[in-house]
């Protein structure tokens, strides 16, 4: 744990303090736990788990999942729900200084606390950043290149442009003045140039996405509620090879999960679900359909559901939808 950690007052008057008190207290809060965390390291990149965050902050854990939601808007900080590792851009610059020397002790300490997070999905970016100010090594080629951070919005975004080309097709630039004149090229050149007119034409050539041509995957993406990394669910999609019986299986149990999944809790890639076959677990929670459950599975139910409220895993709102009505006055 950390004797101290350095906060510039820059965190409530600066341009970044500024927006985080437009998003109210509870972000104010989250935001200054985070930098000052007894968990937090050097690098402002750190384990922390939800529970652990919540119960630090007095924050209910629904609470502390939006205000991480807010902070990543905005820039201040970011969460890997799969590693469970928080990320704070800033907070290395401000706890190390702008240049870290080979010769500084730190250095060392730097990259051993990075080596510990090669799996989570900010230690590139990370790289990114900090590379030439702290001297990082270079990385492998394996590792490759860091992609720019983007949200969750910015995903869907981009896939439903994608598959918007796909369906409506590349259509053909419109020719100029020029483009209308007797061309001076020999005729093999022409035929060349024809054909990939042609193929822009009717949409051949273009970049596609992965499994487009596969109608029970193209089933799962659609009702996947996190459009995110498809090429990695076209892997795990390819790897499970599923028949019509199962596709249908998988298919069931997204539709479970979207209905069971505690409102606190990110969703999981569909590459990482596919491969954990989370279709199998029922979403841990048990769902009652009106008419088609004896009166004692109904209480049970209930009294799961009154749990999780208790347990601040979900909103009474939240229960009382999955119940069909109120948890409290059933019998």
């Amino acid at each position: 744990m950390r004797d101290y950690a350095k906060i510039s007052p820059s965190f409530w008057i600066g341009d970044t303090g500024r927006k985080l008190r437009k998003l109210g207290p509870e972000v104010q809060v989250a935001a200054l736990y985070l930098i000052t965390a007894p968990g937090a390291g050097m690098t402002g990149m750190y384990y922390l788990p939800i529970p652990t965050f919540a119960h630090e902050t007095g924050l209910p854990s629904e609470g502390a999942m939006k205000a991480l939601r807010s902070l990543s808007e905005v820039g201040f900080a970011h969460y890997d729900e799969d590693t469970e590792t928080v990320w704070v851009p800033e907070m290395a610059r401000f706890q190390l200084g702008e240049i870290v020397s080979p010769k500084d002790n730190r250095h060392k300490a730097v990259l051993r606390e990075l080596e510990t997070h090669r799996k989570c999905r900010f230690y590139l970016d990370f790289y990114a950043k900090y590379k030439d100010h702290f001297h990082l090594p270079d990385l492998s080629p394996s590792e490759g290149a860091s992609k720019p951070l983007r949200s969750q919005e910015q995903e869907q975004e981009q896939e439903q442009e994608q598959e918007q080309e796909l369906n409506t097709g590349t259509a053909g630039a419109v020719p100029s003045a020029c483009d209308q004149s007797v061309p001076q090229t020999p005729p093999r050149q022409n035929q060349k140039s024809d054909s990939r007119s042609q193929a822009r034409k009717t949409g051949r050539g273009t970049k596609s996405l992965p499994g487009e041509h596969d109608e029970q995957f193209c089933a799962f993406y659609t009702v996947y509620p996190l459009k995110e990394d498809r090429p990695a669910a076209w892997k795990a999609w390819q790897k499970l090879n599923p028949d019509v019986e199962l596709a249908a299986k998988i298919i069931a149990g997204v539709e479970q999960y979207k209905l069971a999944k505690p409102g606190w809790k990110h969703w999981k890639q569909p590459g990482p679900w596919l491969n954990a076959r989370r279709w199998e677990d029922g979403a841990g929670l048990k769902l009652f359909a009106p008419g088609g459950d004896s009166a004692t599975a109904r209480e049970e139910l209930r009294q799961e559901l009154l749990s999780l409220v208790r347990n601040e895993s979900i909103t009474r709102e939240e229960a009382e939808r999955r119940f069909g009505g109120s948890i409290h006055d059933a019998a």
